[in-house]
């Protein structure tokens, strides 16, 4: 069973270049970071735009976990998760529903995580995903509920209520893309399973998030205890 991780990272030249920049950074130093820690074996497939300035830099990440980079543009359509054309902000979020993400997978039994370019897992994350899905004979999605929302001095706990960070199992025959339907949709496809993790996934609040900021929150103050759990350069979350 194969198990793919799906990552957008989709700037077009339009996107100014110091918001790219620091987004790349994100990338390189916590979500790639998180990904190269993994006890499980993977396949990190991530989609990009075709004239993103940057674009060299980012394949140099996505090489050093022999990753593999498709194309993703972004087009005014309405977002999967509203009636209307979104923002362009939104926009390139929503890119992700157009990506040729099946050009990287190869055919049989395989998990797809969806995983943002500025978001974490912990170390052992992939692993307690594919020991809960190894007998698995019909599609199904599993999520771990419990992570923590950060702005890299402060946490809060969240609870993936709208399985944000969900996996698809699709067994060999099932075609089916953790990107044909908004994750909020996935108890309509598939039963959704929780996998038991007391931390599971690290959802990053910054100046340049595409959704909903870190503002009036319940926050606590960042212990080692929580930062020993990701494998991420704290120090670019400063």
């Amino acid at each position: 069973m194969n198990h793919y991780v799906l990552t957008r990272s989709a700037f077009a030249p339009d996107v100014h270049i110091d918001l790219n920049r620091r987004r790349l950074e994100l990338l390189r130093e916590v979500t790639a970071r998180s990904l190269a820690s993994q006890t499980a074996p993977f396949t990190w497939v991530v989609a990009l735009h075709p004239q993103d300035p940057l674009r060299a830099e980012r394949e140099a990440i996505i090489r050093e976990l022999d990753g593999v980079a498709i194309d993703c543009t972004t087009r005014p359509v309405r977002v999967p998760w509203s009636n209307r054309v979104g923002s362009y902000i939104q926009q390139l979020a929503a890119s992700a529903y157009f990506a040729d993400w099946r050009s990287a997978m190869t055919p049989g039994p395989r998990l797809q995580m969806r995983l943002d370019d500025d978001d974490a897992i912990t170390t052992d994350y992939l692993a307690r995903i594919q020991a809960a899905a190894r007998h698995g004979r019909q599609r199904r999605i599993f999520v771990a509920m419990s992570g923590i929302r950060t702005d890299g001095q402060t946490w809060a706990p969240c609870r993936d209520a709208t399985r944000l960070m969900q996996t698809l199992f699709a067994p060999a025959g099932d075609d089916l893309c953790v990107y044909d339907f908004g994750h909020r949709r996935a108890a309509s496809v598939a039963p959704v399973d929780v996998v038991a993790v007391d931390i599971g996934w690290l959802y990053l609040r910054h100046v340049d998030a595409i959704s909903d900021d870190f503002s009036g929150s319940f926050r606590i103050p960042l212990s080692d205890r929580i930062r020993q759990r990701f494998a991420i350069n704290w120090g670019a979350l400063t």
